[in-house]
């Protein structure tokens, strides 16, 4: 459990994630589909350092011919073309950064679709950013602190690019958060006031590339029909555990009135995860069957988690007003594809998901442990 350190106001203590879903925390970069070298008989997908690839190419004098095949050539693969070339996947391997498994997602060529890639360190290996678990413990500490129902529309919306109120977090931030009396700081910025300055989070340690796959996005409606779409990440496999070096300063927390440690926080996560689950995941015929055996202390981290695990509305407006709000948003943004959520009785009426072993789960569930 937690070690406290020598400081009565500094807690430092570990938390360990165990990816129970495909989890992606995405790079910003993509793979596009012409780049992909797909062996069908692996179920592997091969990914390039682009300019070494290229080097060797124009050693050889291809690079007009991969030009050509890239802006649409007679070749319809970058195995197919390599073959054309009697590039041999030795003649290429100088070039070769990871293979990924992409078992149950590639089946055959061409591929239709690029791949968004995992955030990585610049020696290749998957790691996880300490600013991606304290934005997800942030979100837990705000549904803690936030008392159902407590806030109008008008105090949680302004004016969107969209032609109605968009949501804000500002005013419920600023009411919250933002509670420490520091000199000047009317001046600068409302995160000086706040009080996640008093968390620090250290990035995970890497994993090796071996603990990533490729997951294409489902939306499901909790139906048996399902809709694949032509998004696929690559994600961190299921059972892969991820270990973050955490500080608290308890005195920034006294200062705000806010009880806050690691049993807290324990504590917090189990609540806000309750209330998921209870809140939205009930509306889903299949919703509690996407979640493994066990899930308690959890939480949802990085891309393709969805709108209700990253947000709060719901339990600011409380559900009837929250549905209403979601719902009139989610329509103009998406130009009328939730207008039946008020009949669906939730909003997003889609649950995000991905297949994995051949079942259909959510993206980004992970179980905490404080060590």
């Amino acid at each position: 459990m937690a070690e406290n350190s020598v400081s009565k106001n500094l807690e430092t203590f570990h938390i360990k994630l165990t990816a129970l879903s495909p989890v992606h925390v995405g790079s910003g970069n993509m793979i596009e589909k012409q780049d992909i070298y797909f062996y069908p008989e692996r179920n592997e997908v091969t990914v390039f350092n682009m300019e070494r690839l290229f080097s060797i190419l124009a050693d050889r004098r291809l690079a007009d011919d991969y030009e050509r095949y890239v802006l649409g050539g007679k070749h319809k693969s970058l195995r197919e073309f390599f073959y054309s070339c009697r590039l041999s996947p030795d003649d290429v391997k100088p070039a070769v950064l990871y293979t990924v498994s992409s078992k149950g997602v590639f089946d055959r060529e061409p591929l239709l679709t690029a791949i968004h890639q995992f955030v990585r360190l610049p020696d290749c290996r998957p790691y996880i950013p300490g600013s991606a678990l304290k934005g997800a413990l942030r979100t837990v500490l705000l549904n803690h602190l936030i008392k159902e129902g407590s806030y109008s529309r008008d105090e949680i919306t302004k004016q969107g690019r969209y032609g109605i109120s968009a949501f804000t977090a500002d005013k419920i931030e600023n009411a919250l958060l933002n509670k420490l009396n520091y000199k000047d700081a009317d001046r600068g910025s409302g995160s000086i006031k706040s009080v996640m300055r008093g968390i620090s989070v250290s990035d995970s340690e890497p994993i090796e590339n071996g603990n990533i796959i490729l997951a294409q996005k489902f939306d499901s409606t909790g139906k048996v029909t399902n809709n694949k779409l032509n998004l696929v990440r690559e994600c961190v496999r299921p059972g892969t555990t991820f270990r973050f070096s955490v500080s608290v300063d308890k005195s920034v927390y006294l200062e705000a009135g806010i009880e806050f440690d690691s049993a807290s926080l324990q504590k917090y996560i189990r609540e806000n995860f309750e209330y998921y689950q209870n809140t939205f995941l009930s509306h889903f015929d299949n919703g509690y069957s996407t979640l493994p055996e066990n899930s308690h202390n959890c939480i949802y981290l990085g891309g393709g988690a969805g709108f209700f695990s990253k947000t709060f509305v719901y339990k600011a407006l409380g559900f009837e007003k929250g549905l209403s709000f979601v719902s009139e948003y989610l329509t103009a943004v998406f130009k009328g594809k939730n207008e039946k959520d008020l009949i669906y009785g939730i909003s997003p009426h889609m649950l995000k998901c991905t297949r994995y072993n051949g079942k259909l789960v959510q993206f980004g569930l992970c179980k905490v442990e404080m060590e």
